[in-house]
């Protein structure tokens, strides 16, 4: 079962290579498609570092987070913007700045709940990074964002969806151990629910429903991308997956195509599917 691990991470890192090339930051692309390629196994200890010494360990977010870092501070001091605007126009919006103002109340909450001996310095490291992460690559993608960026994002996570669907499937009716290496969780009897790539079925639920949320709003609809992310949803067997996929196709039928008959169809599918696993 670690071979198919290790032949996803060498798949993975190859097409996060390629993905990049045509961007004109290639390292921070690079890192930002493996961290999307590879968001199924972070959590994983198999993938963790440690380093003896460190306070902390080794996660690929973490090590995402301070290449992001890094390359935006490299590249404010590159444009010179720290001279006209502080910090640039990297703050631009209003929720922006709100959301700086929420990093630095929870900074200043962990300092000092750290220095009153409530949170040792690993919890300190670990929790600040957490909330950092995504304000970080936000505003890295921001910085750095190109003309493909979005799209090349969305072919990732639709991709990504498609292989995490046919192994959901095949854990469901064929082998439930198959790339398995997270949650045990029972959907009924002795039946697992289906985690894909994922170590949770709800992950892989809300994974599924971006992807089909990017595939509905596309100009070309792939019906098969929209029936196995569909199945997989269903056989995560997370009322909570099901209700907010019932809500994306909503949302789509209802206000974008204003197909009230399609609509109901889809409803009460979705409410025998909700009634069958509640």
């Amino acid at each position: 079962m670690l071979f198919l691990y290790y032949l996803y991470i060498a798949i993975a890192l190859y097409f996060s290579h390629r993905l990049s090339k045509p961007f004109k930051n290639k390292i921070f692309y690079f890192g930002l498609f493996i961290w999307i390629s590879l968001s199924p196994v972070i959590d994983s200890i198999l993938f963790v570092i440690s380093i003896p010494g460190l306070p902390f360990d080794l996660h690929i977010d973490r090590l995402l987070t301070a290449l992001c870092f890094f390359l935006i501070v490299h590249e404010l001091f590159k444009r010179k913007r720290f001279k006209s605007t502080s910090p640039g126009k990297l703050i631009e919006e209003r929720y922006e700045l709100w959301l700086i103002v929420y990093l630095c109340i929870i900074f200043l909450s962990t300092l000092s709940n750290t220095i009153d001996g409530n949170l040792s310095l690993k919890d300190f490291i670990v929790i600040n990074t957490k909330y950092l992460f995504f304000p970080i690559i936000y505003f890295s993608i921001k910085l750095f964002e190109d003309n493909n960026t979005f799209e090349t994002l969305k072919k990732i996570i639709v991709n990504l969806s498609i292989f995490s669907s046919i192994i959901a499937i095949i854990q469901l009716l064929i082998n439930d151990q198959f790339f398995r290496f997270g949650t045990y969780e029972y959907a009924f009897g002795d039946t697992l629910r289906a985690t894909g790539l994922f170590h949770g079925e709800y992950t892989l639920g809300f994974f599924c429903i971006t992807s089909t949320l990017f595939v509905l709003t596309s100009d070309r609809k792939n019906n098969l991308v929209l029936t196995l992310n569909f199945i997989a949803v269903i056989f995560t067997f997370h009322r909570l997956s099901i209700g907010l996929l019932f809500v994306s196709y909503f949302l789509y039928f209802v206000i974008h195509k204003k197909n009230k008959k399609t609509y109901l169809s889809i409803f009460s599918i979705l409410f025998f599917v909700l009634l069958s696993v509640s």
